[in-house]
């Protein structure tokens, strides 16, 4: 059995992902209801509901039903509905779990849905930005259908830096610098991070180092300089720098409270960080880069779609083609603070102006061109959490495990789950 249900057959041992798929139904007769679950709140959830609303009254064949789910055991609950075959019939995901559920044979290959609707692949290919269709259909079929991508930008408060005399930074030198600075002014630390593994990943790829070895499936990075990154990370932290976020929430709680300078957390939160009362004035800048390789993260990842009915799936698909369309594209990208991964979206009134106006947006613009991708495989999603764990170990209980023996520990985790 895969990584992906051990918990679901630990609840329920009579279980196997075997029978997830649903025997063959009728063609129904109306419209055909499909289901997409979510865990958005606030405006995003606003923004969401205009789109399928805009969808569902646009035609009379199929019916999207959005359900909002805590986002807390997301992963977990998503594969207990999988389980017991009551779950959605779309969801957002990424290409570290999408690998889970292909190896479960549960999610369709959308290759001839877009062949009809875009006539070819490689129009298909042509309609996106940057290297977004090499990144969803890295699984060897078109598993993972982009909408939009967000991705890393850096929040400062440009009231305190004006003060200072700093600017946003270009490199990660800088970086530390304007920590240094803001810790010796305010007495607390200069920055943090919404996702320190991701800081980790893009330090490293920016160094040019390979993630994962796809061929001997072990992790590429070198280990002497994983272990000299985290002992930054370590050093800055107990200097006072840098600090690890609480866990269950963001960056822009405190940040928006003006109790942190600075942290780099994803463009979507960027209303987040913005809601500060008129405290300070914020900006919003490109992360840093350093090295041989310039690299974001993308973080559209794609929405999937798991194997129910034929008629359910062209549903479903019908549904995310009509979101990829240019205007549904660019309102969805202006109400999520996303960049479109569709280039006709981008030559929308809405967007230009959205683009135009938007401190987040004009960030990501400017970095768009750095934007790239992870490879994907079994095992890969416990490398991404075995890096998170390696750095909160080594920094919130350094006084019982070195920086060495957690280096260690993440290579021995990450290989054995690689291997599988």
């Amino acid at each position: 059995m895969k990584k992906l249900i051990t918990l679901v057959l630990a609840v329920m041992m009579a279980l196997s992902f075997a029978g997830c798929t649903p025997k063959p139904e009728p063609e129904p007769e109306g419209p055909v209801t499909v289901t997409f679950w979510h865990t958005l709140t606030d405006q995003h959830l606003e923004a969401l509901n205009k789109v399928i609303d805009g969808f569902n009254n646009s035609q009379n064949e199929v019916i999207v039903v959005a359900e909002q789910k805590p986002y807390a055991d997301y992963d977990s609950n998503l594969a207990m509905a999988l389980a017991n075959g009551n779950g959605p019939d779309f969801v957002s995901r990424y290409a570290t779990t999408a690998v889970e559920y292909l190896a479960d044979d549960l999610i369709v290959d959308m290759t001839p849905y877009i062949v009809e609707a875009y006539g070819s692949m490689e129009k298909w290919r042509d309609a996106m930005i940057g290297e977004t269709y090499n990144e969803c259909t890295q699984l060897g079929g078109a598993y993972l259908f982009p909408i939009s991508s967000s991705s890393q930008v850096y929040f400062y408060n440009k009231t305190l830096f004006d003060e200072l005399g700093l600017s946003a930074p270009k490199t990660w030198d800088e970086l530390l610098e304007n920590a240094k600075k803001c810790y010796e002014h305010t007495g607390k630390a200069g920055f943090s991070m919404d996702d320190e593994l991701d800081d980790f990943q893009d330090i490293m790829t920016q160094k040019g180092f390979t993630y994962i070895d796809m061929d001997k499936k072990e992790v590429a990075w070198p280990k002497e300089e994983t272990t000299k990154l985290l002992q930054w990370y370590v050093d800055n932290c107990k200097a006072g720098y840098f600090q690890l976020k609480e866990a269950n929430t963001y960056c822009s709680v405190p940040f928006a409270n003006g109790d942190l300078p600075a942290y780099i957390g994803s463009s979507a939160g960027a209303s987040y960080a913005l809601m500060n009362g008129g405290k300070f004035e914020a900006g919003i800048a490109p992360i840093p880069q350093e090295g041989t390789h310039k690299y974001i993260p993308n973080w559209g990842g794609g929405y999937v779609i798991f194997k129910t009915t034929e008629a359910k799936q062209k549903a479903a698909f019908k549904f995310l083609n009509y979101y990829a369309s240019a205007e549904v594209c660019a309102e969805w990208a202006k109400g999520f603070n996303t960049i479109p991964s569709y280039k006709a979206a981008y030559d929308t009134a809405v967007y230009k102006e959205y683009a135009a106006n938007d401190l987040a947006a004009k960030a990501m613009t400017e970095q768009a061109d750095c934007m790239g991708w992870l490879r994907s495989c079994i095992g890969s999603q416990t490398v991404r959490e075995e890096i998170q764990k390696m750095i909160r170990t080594a920094v919130l209980d350094s006084g019982n495990v070195s920086v060495e023996q957690a280096v260690e520990e993440f290579y021995k985790n990450c290989n054995a789950a690689l291997k599988q």
